[in-house]
């Protein structure tokens, strides 16, 4: 419920359209895609549960990817970019491989803890410098779920947990999140051009719309 109530309060008090999702876990370098379809399929409505347009905004478009996979690439607009885009990052205290190898002087895992250490300071707190390239503002909001291993039942809770968010947000934008009218609408043209045999879709849509 805390987790919803964060996510409505930066969409539609502060303004912000995205959220990135940040696993630091390889194991879950498909969890952001997931999400992707659960938030986005559920909550990506513009009118209510009795079909009335709605004056605010609603789901806000997820992305993400292992965390350092996305230090090499996308972070760089998330600190220094001119969006502000809330962070939701997720760690764990132990490697889910049980044994962990020391690297001059540390573990994989401890590594991964220290950049995820490391990376919410530097989104809150910035770095100031006087050449306006290496000036970081911070500000950037996040939040982080911590585990202490990523197992069958830390899947199973993380994934209960966030559905249960869709759902809770879902209730308060006080849309249907359980239908998928902008996923079904594609399936019905593609039958339709099919059947013309031909790069019909014009006359197909224009059937469809006549019906």
């Amino acid at each position: 419920m805390l987790d919803a109530l964060i996510g409505v309060y930066e969409r539609n008090i502060l303004g912000y359209g995205t959220t990135a999702v940040l696993p630091y876990s390889q194991g879950l370098s498909r969890f952001p895609a997931h999400l992707q379809q659960l938030d986005m399929e559920s909550n990506g409505k513009s009118v209510n549960r009795f079909g009335e347009p709605v004056n605010y905004v609603t789901g806000p478009v997820i992305f993400g990817e292992p965390g350092t996979n996305g230090q090499h690439s996308f972070y760089q607009l998330l600190h220094q970019g001119t969006d502000i885009i809330p962070l939701q990052f997720v760690g764990f205290k132990n490697n889910q491989m049980e044994t962990d190898v020391v690297i001059e002087g540390s573990t994989s895992q401890q590594k991964l803890c220290a950049n995820v250490v490391a990376q919410i300071v530097a989104f809150a707190c910035g770095k100031a410098d006087d050449n306006r390239n290496k000036n970081f503002e911070g500000g950037r909001p996040s939040s982080i779920i911590i585990g202490d291993q990523l197992n069958p039942a830390a899947l199973g809770a993380l994934l209960a947990h966030f559905e249960n968010k869709v759902m809770f947000q879902g209730f308060v934008w006080n849309v249907n999140s359980f239908d998928q009218e902008g996923v079904q609408l594609g399936k019905v043209l593609a039958k339709r051009v099919l059947a013309h045999d031909t790069d019909g879709a014009l006359k197909a849509y224009s059937e469809l719309l006549n019906i």
